[in-house]
């Protein structure tokens, strides 16, 4: 298959991406409102974690599935198992995982977890190589797919919530606290819109 003849399609048509930012315009400042009624709105019950974590857990599940599906393909694989693999890495990341059960059991559940994410990266990195010519030739066609373009702003907007996470801006600890979790809800949102989307130009649903 000849990957440098696919015309690159647009992602999203300029009517869904302003769509799309105005209803982020409007949930942040609904939330803002909300956090200025309720001070402790991004603590209470850790519900912004666990959205995050249900977003993150689905959109990993979704991508594997495509995945496997797809699995005679190596770009629509390259694609789906690496995206997949990232949300369960972020997933590993949001989840206190060390502090089920008891201190000993979840420092080990904890650490074969990230261990067993580790050995998944290294086998995803010795399949890209193995496809490196394959999936070299295929880039151009899968950058500006539906699926790429929302990762890549949801991974933009989860790295956006680091400084706020970390304190990094001289204000209010709630209000750090506040962006950082609207920030990475935001991104773990697209992130499943993303699992949602078609890699159009491969012709893979």
């Amino acid at each position: 298959m000849n990957f440098t003849s696919f015309k690159i399609q647009r992602p999203m048509s300029r009517f869904s991406g302003l769509l799309l930012a105005t209803g982020f315009v409007i949930v942040t400042y609904v939330l803002h409102l909300m956090r200025q009624w309720d001070p402790l709105l991004a603590e209470e019950d850790h519900l912004m974690e666990w959205t995050q974590a249900a977003f993150l857990c689905w959109a990993g599940v979704l991508h594997f599935r495509r995945g496997r599906r797809n699995h005679g393909d190596p770009v629509a694989w390259a694609v789906f198992g690496g995206l997949a693999l990232l949300c369960a890495s972020f997933l590993a990341r949001e989840l206190d995982i060390d502090s089920w059960g008891t201190p000993l059991f979840g420092k080990t559940l904890e650490a074969v977890l990230r261990g067993l994410l580790v050995i998944s990266w290294l086998g995803f990195a010795r399949f890209l190589w193995k496809n490196f010519k394959l999936l070299y030739q295929a880039f151009p066609s899968t950058t500006g797919t539906p699926v790429i373009v929302l990762t890549v702003i949801g991974g933009s907007l989860y790295l956006a919530s680091w400084p706020f996470e970390k304190e990094l801006f001289s204000l209010p600890e709630n209000t750090m606290k506040f962006w950082g979790q609207l920030l990475q809800i935001f991104a773990c949102t697209l992130f499943f819109m993303g699992s949602l989307a078609k890699l159009s130009q491969l012709g893979t649903e």
